[in-house]
């Protein structure tokens, strides 16, 4: 969701989209619910989304960019998430600023 009131004069305040693309670790792509393509959105003019416990992620950026995972646990005080993997079923701990709720098919959960 854009959460910067003055990102293309305030257009798309509050509207919600999905990352499409992830340019570099602060820049992505966001297509908007009603289909517009926002390139060169800054990590900061973004809220993220979070599934509940059990929900579908994706890694956005560092060591495990693109890859997919099942929210096992959320440590809000220290910022961190707990996934298991879907490629390998390895658990690991990444920054919940890496990851957001992944919206694509069931059948697109299994990793190459």
């Amino acid at each position: 969701r854009v959460v910067d009131k003055y990102f293309k004069d305030g257009r798309f305040y509050l509207k919600k989209g999905k990352i499409v693309d992830v340019i570099s670790k602060t820049k992505c792509s966001v297509i908007t619910e009603d289909g517009k393509l926002l390139d060169e959105v800054s990590q900061p003019q973004l809220e993220t989304v979070l599934p509940k416990t059990g929900g579908m992620v994706l890694v956005l950026i560092g060591e495990f960019k693109g890859q997919r995972g099942k929210l096992l646990e959320k440590d809000k005080q220290a910022e961190q998430a707990v996934l298991q993997m879907m490629g390998d079923m390895n658990i690991e701990k990444v920054s919940m600023d890496d990851i957001a709720e992944y919206v694509g098919g069931e059948n697109d959960m299994l990793d190459a």
